[in-house]
């Protein structure tokens, strides 16, 4: 929620840093700053699992799909596979839907999926999305026995 609040007060507000894929895939410094908050929360509660923030993802790889694909193995590389037994992966995007966001339209989101990695192969288990405009957000886990866990 910090990460919203953050995003509400700067909607509207806040000059493109930069773009990746193309002149509509825009940076800002709220993007960089939400990320950056959501990361150290994230970190600070599981701080064994590991955090793929979408500000992170290298597009000099190729197009965003290729560069998303790439930064995922990545991600899923740091965790050594005897080790992962109870670990998650938390894929987060900081501010989804930065266009309008950048425009002042209040059509944006705060995403984060949540992956488990214990077992054969991952499986997503959660998914989080405040809207810090109305301030409403959606949790959805996908199993809720590994979810009541926490």
């Amino acid at each position: 929620q910090q990460a919203g609040e953050l995003a509400l007060q700067t909607a509207g507000k806040i000059a493109v840093k930069s773009t990746k894929t193309n002149s509509r895939d825009l940076v800002t410094e709220s993007d960089l700053e939400c990320q950056r908050i959501i990361k150290e929360v994230i970190l600070g509660e599981f701080p064994t699992d590991v955090f793929l923030g979408e500000e992170d993802v290298n597009l000099s790889i190729g197009n965003g799909s290729e560069s998303s694909s790439e930064a995922l193995r990545g991600a899923l590389g740091l965790v050594n596979r005897q080790e992962n037994d109870d670990k998650l992966l938390f894929i987060v995007d900081p501010i989804d839907g930065t266009t309008n966001f950048q425009a002042g339209l209040p059509i944006y989101a705060v995403s984060i999926g949540v992956v488990s990695l214990a077992g054969e192969s991952p499986e997503v288990v959660a998914g989080v999305i405040y809207n810090p405009v109305s301030r409403i957000d959606e949790i959805r886990n996908f199993n809720l026995e590994y979810a009541l866990q926490f």
